[in-house]
């Protein structure tokens, strides 16, 4: 006969395994969607959720940009209209190519922008290029274009000069590095146009706005822009997730070999109720009743550790990540997808390994010749 004890110890490293999956997987999850909100809240910050690109055909129509100003009203949603140009950055003789944003200061710009909006006569310049160029608040710079130029015996490319009013940091290295922000004005007196190219939105559009906007012109979301990024970080989450799920798939290896050893000792037992007057099909779908839902109690326990951890290491948790690192607290995200994963793929692979050890179990059980061994 199979002892108590060690009946015991197999179901116990049985719940102990799957408390494990479920907790491991919820906190790479929620850690890990911490660090990507964080990324990608950043981004859309500055580089906002949308961008309309208006239709160059049409862009210099008033009847046009008075229609589109008018939806722009009417959707209530936050957005920026501004004229982005390729621009050459001339600081004594450095010369460096930037994406410069004349952008309307009377209309929403993020919070890192509310100091120069009170007298937004210069440039708004990232530290990271700041530093490359070698510029400092109050030095001025020469803005170049070589698209837009005026003749004079030869074409000169027109050019203006701006102080830098203030060095901002917004930790997004692909904006840090190669972009800068002046007055909607300034842009419009050097291509000699009043008008805008873009409207950058920073709220969540709908589908009815999607489909409204899209009339003037190319409608870009921040997926849409940056598929590269969003396609990194979505191979990244599946190849974690793949990665637990194979410990999960472990876990249910020494499951099943252990549910078999387990039924095996304790055949015995099971025939002694089979003798009491238990049919043999009540019998096994008992012990399955009994199996899943140890399975389901194991996981759900896993998720309320892994959540009370979540909440203590969000509440008192310490910058822990070196200093080459952004975000040196790592921040957790809680969303019902962490927990569906955290539950059902444990679940899902535990129940298949069950099932085949229920079905062996239920093959080779006769209860008969269980009791003519005795």
């Amino acid at each position: 006969m199979f002892h108590a004890k060690n009946r015991q110890r197999l179901l116990l490293l049985a719940i102990v395994g799957l408390i494990l999956s479920s907790f491991a997987l919820l906190i790479l999850q929620s850690t890990m969607g911490g660090l990507q909100k964080k990324l990608v809240g950043r981004a859309k910050n500055i580089q906002g959720t949308a961008v309309l690109y208006l239709d160059k055909q049409k862009y210099l129509d008033e009847s046009y940009i008075s229609s589109l100003k008018n939806e722009l009203f009417r959707s209530r949603l936050n957005y920026t209209i501004e004229t982005e140009l390729e621009l050459l950055l001339k600081y004594k003789s450095y010369i460096t190519p930037v994406i410069v944003h004349g952008v309307d200061v009377n209309s929403f710009l993020p919070a890192e922008f509310d100091e120069s909006k009170k007298d937004f006569q210069g440039a708004v310049v990232p530290m990271e290029l700041a530093y490359k160029v070698g510029v400092l608040s109050g030095d001025e710079v020469q803005l170049i274009s070589p698209i837009f130029v005026d003749t004079f015996l030869t074409d000169i490319p027109r050019q203006i000069t701006l102080p830098i009013i203030e060095t901002v940091n917004f930790d997004v290295p692909e904006i840090d590095g190669f972009h800068l922000w002046v007055k909607l004005s300034k842009i419009q007196n050097l291509i000699r146009e009043k008008s805008f190219n873009s409207v950058r939105f920073y709220s969540p559009l709908s589908k009815k706005d999607l489909g409204v906007f899209k009339e003037y012109g190319l409608l870009k979301t921040w997926e849409e822009s940056n598929q590269s990024l969003v396609y990194a970080l979505n191979l990244e989450s599946s190849i974690m997730i793949f990665l637990f799920g194979a410990m999960a798939l472990l876990v249910a290896f020494c499951i099943s070999s252990g549910l078999l050893i387990f039924f095996n000792k304790i055949k015995l037992d099971i025939s002694s109720f089979w003798i009491l007057g238990m049919s043999p099909k009540k019998l096994f779908n008992s012990t399955a009743i009994f199996l899943y839902l140890l399975i389901i109690f194991s996981l759900i326990l896993g998720l309320i550790f892994g959540t009370s951890f979540l909440i203590l290491f969000k509440t008192y948790g310490t910058e822990i990540l070196p200093d080459v690192f952004i975000d040196r607290k790592i921040p957790v995200y809680f969303s019902l997808k962490n927990y569906l994963v955290a539950f059902f793929l444990p679940f899902g692979i535990s129940a298949v390994f069950i099932q085949l050890a229920l079905n062996k179990f239920k093959q080779s059980d006769n209860h008969l010749e269980n009791l003519r061994t005795i």
